[in-house]
């Protein structure tokens, strides 16, 4: 069974990651889901300088790409069991579960929207983080499920600089490097945004106007 107190410190602890790298990029982050009982997304990121510029945004953690023998474990790092098992190896897809939490993330813009109808012309923007077994972000289709409402899906991308620079040395000089017999410089950690704009959206989602370097597909 997963840990569902890991999980649920896990999610919230991406949350105010996201939260704080938005503060970082000198955009204003009003908190939507401050009422327990209702569904909301998570926030309203503004332009300081113009309100009239931003998007709704919803964070989304995916701990688990499905479950084993009848329920019995969870494809997840989060399941302690996992590790216990002893039936081989296994074979897991995440696609489901992505899209589920993408349509509960939309869900909940939904009923903002019912509420505050003022909101509805700003993007609908879903970041993604997810455990090592259910990262298939790759694999989200480009019109993000025909839900038009949703402007873009992201996730944070880590030192993608020094993965394409890696990906330039010969297998000699990046076995020296591993080996420590070869010193090369590269370039300095980072974490950028990876966007999925959907290719037919309501409010189309301009991510360079609010993100710093992102990776847009």
């Amino acid at each position: 069974m997963l840990n569902e107190k890991a999980v649920q410190k896990e999610s919230k602890k991406f949350e105010d990651k996201i939260k704080g790298i938005f503060k970082k990029y000198g955009l204003g982050v009003e908190v939507l889901d401050k009422d327990k009982d209702g569904r909301r997304p998570d926030f309203f990121v503004f332009k300081r300088d113009n309100k009239e510029k931003g998007f709704i945004c919803e964070c989304k953690f995916v701990a688990s790409a499905g479950t084993l023998d009848n329920g019995k474990y969870h494809i997840s790092l989060f399941d302690p069991k996992l590790g216990e098992r002893n039936k081989g190896g296994f074979q897991s897809s995440s696609f489901g579960k992505i899209e589920n939490k993408i349509r509960e993330a939309l869900s909940q813009y939904q009923a903002l929207i019912e509420d505050k109808s003022s909101y509805k012309k700003f993007p609908f923007v879903i970041v993604l983080e997810m455990d090592f077994f259910a990262n298939s972000f790759d694999f989200i289709p480009k019109k993000i499920y025909g839900l038009r409402e949703i402007s873009a899906v992201m996730k944070l991308e880590r030192n993608i600089e020094q993965k394409e620079e890696i990906k330039k040395w010969p297998k000699e000089e990046l076995k020296k490097v591993i080996e420590r017999k070869l010193k090369k410089k590269i370039p300095p950690e980072s974490i950028r945004f990876k966007v999925l704009q959907n290719s037919n959206p309501i409010n189309p989602f301009k991510a360079s106007e609010f993100l710093r370097n992102p990776i847009i597909l």
